[in-house]
């Protein structure tokens, strides 16, 4: 049988120790069992371990629904609350509050990221983490919450969540999906709008090697849609025309931004 599914019901034992051992994530019908591993195992070095992966599976595997939410917090959450010392437990702070942010409750969203902050101040997710908290705040401080709905916020918040599964095509049609509902309701310039297109750009110039694409996204931004967000994408513009080979254009746009935001903290890189 699976590690921890047998005819007998989940079987926190020796299969699912084995499975442990060789990094075996759950399935389906194993998640019951890697679940009892993490509150009644025998080894100390695989408790923590059986805990990421159920917090992972739940993750992963969350629907547009209030309950697959809730499973996917608390897996998370107790893998915060029993292993702080784990080395996935900041990724599992981060996973939490993009699943908060998608189940609409932004200040616990918020508190989550916090909580990465004062915790873990070296995680590596702590950039990301700052791009959503900061993304939540300004929704409500510019009146865009007054002009586009929640589900806009879930639609950026459920990119996040395709990125971090692995699936950057994915989040790449959702944030497409969240600008047509935008130019839909007659607004083109929020801040969201222009996080969601850098979003976009991210994934064109890293795992979908689509920098052409890249490159068009921040020429039609930097004609007007980029708002507080131009000195980045001014500079991004450089790094996708470098990305394409294009060098004259490369150059042209590094100048470009150097000469309109000189003291950004990227002018070094663009130099």
């Amino acid at each position: 049988s699976e590690p921890g599914h047998s005819k007998g019901g989940p079987n926190p034992g020796a299969e699912v120790e084995s499975a442990l051992r060789q990094r075996l994530p759950p399935t389906e019908h194993t998640a019951a069992g890697y679940e009892s591993y993490s509150h009644r195992g025998t080894d100390p070095d695989l408790v923590p371990v059986a805990a990421w992966f159920v917090a992972q599976f739940r993750y992963e595997h969350q629907d547009d629904s209030p309950d697959a939410w809730k499973r996917a917090v608390d897996a998370l959450r107790g893998m915060v609350d029993r292993f702080p010392e784990a080395a996935t437990t900041d990724e599992a702070l981060y996973r939490m509050s993009i699943t908060l942010a998608r189940s609409g409750d932004s200040a616990a969203a918020e508190a989550a990221i916090k909580e990465l902050e004062d915790r873990y101040p070296r995680s590596r997710h702590l950039e990301s983490g700052h791009e959503l908290s900061d993304l939540l705040r300004e929704s409500e401080s510019t009146g865009e919450a007054s002009v586009l709905p929640p589900v806009t916020r879930h639609l950026y918040s459920t990119a996040l969540w395709h990125v971090t599964t692995g699936k950057p095509e994915d989040a790449f049609l959702v944030l497409e999906k969240l600008l047509n509902r935008a130019k839909a309701l007659g607004v083109e310039d929020a801040p969201l709008l222009a996080r969601a297109r850098l979003l976009q750009v991210r994934l064109c110039l890293e795992p979908l090697q689509q920098a052409d694409r890249a490159a068009s996204i921040l020429r039609a931004m930097l004609e007007g849609e980029a708002g507080p967000h131009a000195s980045r994408a001014a500079f991004l513009l450089g790094e996708a025309e470098k990305a394409r080979g294009r060098w004259t254009e490369a150059v042209e746009a590094y100048r470009g931004f150097i000469r309109t935001h000189p003291k950004d903290a990227r002018v070094d890189r663009a130099q």
